[in-house]
């Protein structure tokens, strides 16, 4: 509310204009602690969260496969894409 105390020198609408700045300032300061105050509450609940009892047994997700973003044809080699040190990408 810096700004909005120098506004008390304009003549007739310097304090009403003070005073809406300085409660909209509370509002958002309310607000930011709302949210905090939520996402930490939520946070917590879903930590806590055991709606089949612990009976389930915990998901586990597939690996996924590597992607190398080409073919392994072996393209361009003369005996055919067979290396004689031998390729490892997909074994």
């Amino acid at each position: 509310p810096t700004i909005a105390d120098n506004l008390d020198v304009i003549p007739v609408v310097g304090e009403p204009v003070n005073g809406i700045l300085s409660q909209l300032a509370v509002v958002v300061a309310g607000v930011a602690i709302a949210q905090v105050c939520l996402a930490l509450y939520n946070g917590l609940m879903a930590a806590g969260d055991d709606s089949d009892g612990g009976t389930a047994e915990p998901e586990a997700a597939e690996p996924e496969a590597p992607s190398w973003g080409g073919d392994d044809s072996g393209g361009g080699d003369s005996d055919g894409g067979d290396d004689e040190t031998g390729d490892t990408r997909n074994t």
